[in-house]
This record gives C-alpha cells, sequence and structure tokens, in this order.
C-alpha cells in the first residue's frame, strides 16, 4: 500500500475529478444498463470516492492523546462494579433469608421450588397433606 499525502482541497478536488468520471463512464452505455466490466468499474470509482471522502471527514488527531484514551477501561470497571453489586446483593439477600426463616420452606424463593419441597417432605412422611372439607 502506498501513501500519499494530501490537503483537504486537493482532496476535494480528486473526489469532483472521480465523480465526473463515474458520470462519464455511466453515459457510455447510452441508456441501457452498463455491461459488467462497466459495471464494475462504476463501483470501484464509487468505493474509492467514498474512501476519499472518509479520508477527508477523518479527525486524525482524536486518540494521540492519552488522556481522552481511557475512557473505555473506566467504564468497563464501572460495568464490573456494577454487576459484583448485583451478585453481592443477591448473596446478602440469601444469608438473611436463611437467618430469617431456617429451614423453612420460605427461604427456597420460588413457589414451583416451595412446592416441590413440600411435595419431598409430603414423600418421606413428614409432612400431612391439607384437606379442604367442601361445604354441601
Amino acid at each position: 500500500m502506498k501513501t500519499l499525502e494530501l490537503t483537504d482541497r486537493e482532496l476535494s478536488l480528486l473526489m469532483t475529478a472521480v465523480a465526473a468520471n463515474i458520470i462519464e463512464v455511466g453515459k457510455t452505455s447510452a441508456g441501457c444498463l452498463p455491461s459488467p466490466e462497466l459495471a464494475d468499474r462504476i463501483n470501484e470509482l464509487t468505493a474509492l470516492e467514498d474512501d476519499l471522502r472518509e479520508m477527508l471527514h477523518r479527525d486524525d488527531g482524536w486518540g494521540e492523546d492519552e488522556r481522552f484514551n481511557d475512557a473505555i477501561p473506566a467504564a468497563a470497571q464501572v460495568v464490573e462494579d456494577f454487576i459484583q453489586m448485583g451478585i453481592d446483593a443477591r448473596e446478602m439477600k440469601k444469608a438473611r433469608a436463611v437467618q430469617a426463616f431456617g429451614d423453612s420452606d420460605m427461604r427456597l424463593g420460588s413457589m414451583a421450588a416451595q412446592r416441590r419441597a413440600a411435595l419431598q417432605r409430603m414423600m418421606q412422611g413428614t409432612a400431612t397433606p391439607v384437606i379442604v372439607e367442601e361445604d354441601e
């Protein structure tokens, strides 16, 4: 790859010349669809014009100062701290539930887990089922 240093004015002139060339190449098809070779040439010229436009509007000095480049590691640390706080809060909640309820089913969280635990105790014979009597 070769490097060429151009001023903004030179880039603008080059983009104008490429755009004019795209128009001229398109005119050679005389109103019909261009041949595959002409279509390839138009695509290459369009890509070149886009690359030149990108070079013209790019600010090359953005990442040179290290003071401004440390935002991403700091943001990553904030995210990690936030996740860790969530993990710590969940562990604290579990510890409080164990202290508050001991071996009761209330600390199991979901009602499905409570039903499974009750069913397991019932199958072991350590719990009695609740019998609801219907009034007739």
